[in-house]
C-alpha cells in the first residue's frame, strides 16, 4: 500500500510480500477477521432482592467510569483474553462467547462456582447382555 493509497475496508484483503536475501514471504490477511472489535463486556451483580442482574457494555469507557482498573490480563489460557482490563472488586475477566467478556462481583462468583462444583452429572445405568 503506498503512503496515497486509502486505508482499507472490512471485507478486504491485505496482501503484503516481504523480501529477503533468500525468500520472499507472502502474507494474505482478511481484514475482518485481522482487525477485531472490542468486545462486549458483560458485568453480573446480585440485585437487593438476590436476582442476578445482568449489564453489558459496548464501550470500554463507560465500565471505566464505574470500575477502578487495576491491571491487564497477561496469563489466561484463553488468548483472546489477554490483554483485557482487571477491574478491583470484579473476578475476570472470563470468555462467555466470541464477542462477550464476562466479569462477575465476587458474591455472584462464589455461588455459581458452587452452585456448578455440586451438580452431579446424570449416571446411566449400563444394561447387561443376557446370552
Amino acid at each position: 500500500m503506498g503512503s496515497g493509497s486509502p486505508p482499507p475496508r472490512d471485507g478486504e484483503t491485505l496482501i503484503s510480500l516481504l523480501f529477503t536475501k533468500r525468500t520472499v514471504f507472502l502474507s494474505v490477511i482478511q481484514l475482518d477477521e485481522a482487525l477485531p472489535m472490542e468486545p462486549t463486556i458483560r458485568i453480573i451483580t446480585r440485585g437487593a432482592n438476590g436476582e442476578l442482574r445482568t449489564k453489558d457494555y459496548e464501550k470500554h469507557e463507560s465500565v471505566l467510569k464505574m470500575h477502578t482498573q487495576i491491571g491487564v490480563d497477561d496469563c489466561s489460557t484463553d488468548l483472546k483474553l489477554r490483554g483485557m482490563p482487571v477491574f478491583r472488586g470484579l473476578i475476570g475477566p472470563m470468555p462467555e462467547s466470541t464477542d462477550i467478556v464476562r466479569y462477575e462481583s465476587p458474591e455472584v462468583f462464589e455461588t455459581l462456582t458452587k452452585e456448578w462444583g455440586t451438580t452431579t452429572p446424570v449416571r446411566r445405568r449400563r444394561r447387561r447382555a443376557t446370552s
